[in-house]
């Protein structure tokens, strides 16, 4: 008593950040074995450096987008799409900037001084054809840039890590089981496959500047679905301007991007999105054939269309379909409707108003169908062999997929209800432009057209299989995840037949509304590391109290909990490792940034640069 105890402190902060790291180990008294713990208490810090940098990086982010908006709107035209694409960047990467992300305060020069310049080429540079045709794709790649801008650099989920340990398994042990525990992952392969470049990436990288080669490998396989994303819109938007023409594509690819979970599960390293980019695609090859006049919102009766879709189309769609098996077996369950489809197309009399099926000869429908469900099978064969010989390791039997254990236990209407309405996990709410999904398929299938309404078949009743499969698995939730996570991969193909939705007053007011509420259900749920709400709660386990009140209660939805975390500034669930925790020089957490955003704008003039300056306006 009266004795005032020292404790020794050290504390570090810098002037790119107010927050205060205090460094300390556990302390015990004097004569005493315990180890206690020390509370601060008034413990004020004075930065004024490090505030009014954050201040200036806002400052500099807010005109740097404000300029490249206006020179994008004088260069396209469009009056809404540089807008909306603008509050997207000032939304996420603001939203970074508010809270002191190294990566962006550091890059926050070089977005104002490089903006302006790519402002400038935009409006001042005439327009060239040399890369019309590539614009979509440098638009991507824009978008793959500024994504890597907001990479959240780590796994944070088991399902993550058993996926990288497959990678590290086949890298190391020339064996694709889990690398740490020597032990098999029930999950597909196709994902670890397709992220051993990026794992290399990281290895020579980390022998090159002698840094941390596990953590770097790890981060490298993270950014993954920084591509995959932007390669889904891409596809999406390819199909859309084929079929319903340039400003409806860009439309339905925006509201993918940023009314959807797509921007969240680009900072996150499920297997989803991999899965999502392989069924569009498949289907859009399968739908190419059907090249649709611009105008069939008022007249999809004269629809134009080619007989079948061509053999590399069918093969093609089979690749795509058989790899998504590969990387997730539950995948198959887009295979037979697919199938049917085909047939269906391949039999059918193009010259036919109907069915098409009455005139033809038994005997040819047999023909045509073998031979065009023949290609596709040729197609899905390499994944399919993939799969069978993956599971011949692991389990001795090409039809066993590690799923055992595991089943069909939940009440259907029970799984339908969490996945389509319930707060913590209901489709609705985390992507709220499906709610359109019902009034577009209903102009489908008024039209004159039978391969309209043979689409329209295949997304109902492929929508009520993804629904109630899912929904009837006893880990129907996903957890531990961001939204539905299980049913993402269909909402670019619920999103689809939203181009033929007549643009009346009503349906132009109800997309906006709808993408605006989807706009600000992804913002928290990009900016937030999802793991920190699960941990926070107690959220691991099934059938427990908490996981029922995150499902059911609305207050304790990942939406309202993720907006609190933001609105009472808590830092936890937005810190990212930077690349000196990797091994590197603090140098490089300058460098990287810059280049992604000397990238990015690069890629954006590029993608503008073939438009003429003030051309009409778009009806997007």
């Amino acid at each position: 008593p009266g004795i005032i105890w020292v404790l020794p402190v050290s504390a570090n902060t810098s002037i790119t950040t107010p927050i205060l790291t205090i460094n300390m180990e556990p302390w015990k008294p004097p004569g005493d074995s315990r180890s206690l713990g020390v509370a601060l208490t008034q413990l004020e810090i004075e930065a004024p450096d490090a505030g009014w940098r954050a201040r200036g990086a806002e400052a500099a982010l807010l005109i740097a987008v404000l300029v490249l908006v206006l020179a994008a709107t004088y260069r396209t035209g469009h009056y809404v799409v540089p807008p909306v694409a603008g509050i997207a960047v000032l939304g996420i990467w603001g939203g970074l900037l508010a809270y002191g992300d190294i990566w962006l305060v550091r890059a926050a020069p070089a977005i104002l001084l490089l903006g302006l310049v790519a402002a400038g080429v935009t409006v001042v540079r005439p327009p060239t054809t040399r890369f019309a045709r590539q614009a979509p794709l440098w638009g991507t790649l824009a978008l793959v840039a500024a994504l890597m801008l907001i990479t959240l650099g780590q796994f944070s989920t088991g399902d993550a890590e058993a996926m990288y340990q497959v990678t590290l398994g086949m890298a190391l042990d020339r064996i694709p089981w889990q690398h740490s525990n020597q032990l098999w992952s029930h999950f597909g392969l196709g994902q670890s496959q397709l992220t051993m470049p990026l794992y290399w990436a990281g290895q020579v990288w980390a022998e090159t500047t002698q840094a941390d080669a596990e953590r770097l490998g790890r981060f490298c396989v993270s950014l993954l679905n920084q591509a995959v994303i932007p390669a889904t819109a891409l596809v999406l938007y390819l199909g859309a301007r084929r079929r319903y023409g340039p400003g409806m594509a860009m439309a339905l690819a925006g509201t993918f991007l940023l009314a959807t979970p797509a921007i969240p599960y680009a900072r996150l390293a499920f297997s989803e999105p991999l899965s999502g980019l392989l069924i569009l695609s498949a289907m859009m090859l399968l739908w190419s054939g059907t090249a649709l006049s611009t105008n069939i919102r008022a007249h999809p009766e004269v629809a134009t269309q080619k007989a079948r879709p061509t053999d590399l189309a069918i093969i093609g769609a089979g690749l795509c379909l058989g790899f998504a098996v590969l990387v997730k077996p539950a995948n198959a369950i887009y295979v037979p409707t697919t199938l049917l489809y085909l047939a269906w197309v391949l039999v059918r009399d193009p010259n036919s108003k109907g069915l098409g099926l009455k005139s033809i000869r038994l005997p040819d429908v047999i023909r045509r169908s073998t031979a065009g469900l023949s290609l596709m099978l040729t197609g899905m064969l390499p994944g399919l062999i993939m799969v069978g010989m993956y599971n011949s390791i692991r389990y001795g039997n090409p039809l066993v997929f590690g799923y055992e254990s595991e089943g069909f236990t939940t009440p259907l209407h029970v799984g339908l209800y969490g996945l389509l309405f319930s707060p913590g996990k209901g489709i609705i709410y985390f992507a709220p432009p499906v709610l359109l999904a019902t009034l577009s398929l209903t102009a489908l299938w008024r039209s004159a057209n039978p391969r309209l309404r043979a689409e329209t078949l295949w997304i109902a009743v492929q929508a009520a299989i993804v629904f109630s499969f899912h929904a009837m698995w006893s880990s129907w939730e996903g957890n531990i995840a961001w939204g539905p996570r299980l049913v993402l991969p269909f909402v670019p193909l619920l999103l689809w037949p939203l181009g033929a939705l007549p643009l009346t007053r009503f349906t132009r007011s109800a997309w906006w509304v709808l993408g605006a509420i989807g706009f600000l259900v992804a913002i928290p749920g990009t900016l937030v590391d999802q793991g920190y709400y699960f941990h926070l709660h107690g959220v691991f386990r099934e059938g427990t109290i908490a996981e029922w009140h995150m499902l059911f209660t609305p207050w304790w939805s990942q939406i309202v909990a993720h907006w609190r975390f933001l609105l009472t500034a808590t830092r936890e669930p937005l810190m990212r490792p930077t690349l000196a925790d990797m091994g590197l020089s603090p140098g490089w957490d300058t460098a990287v940034p810059m280049a992604l955003v000397v990238l990015t704008l690069l890629f954006l003039v590029l993608a503008l640069n073939p438009l003429a300056p003030r051309t009409a306006p778009s009806d997007a």
